[in-house]
């Protein structure tokens, strides 16, 4: 496998679950854990840089939050 194949098939995901999952959550659960489910996942979404997957992405981002 190339690196390349290596880092988008193991980092990224891995990379994602930490910083949406376990920062963002986190902070923003400070204020509720609805608004820290909502705004990690709009994050989460908006991350993919492409708008017709970051609506996607939002709703997949809710299920794994």
């Amino acid at each position: 496998m190339e690196a390349a194949g290596l880092e988008l098939s193991i980092v990224a995901p891995i990379t994602e679950e930490i910083l949406f999952r376990g920062i963002a959550l986190k902070n923003f659960s400070n204020e509720s854990v609805e608004v820290g489910l909502i705004m990690s996942s709009i994050l989460f979404g908006l991350s993919h840089g492409n708008l017709l997957q970051a609506g996607a992405s939002f709703f997949t981002g809710i299920i794994f939050a």
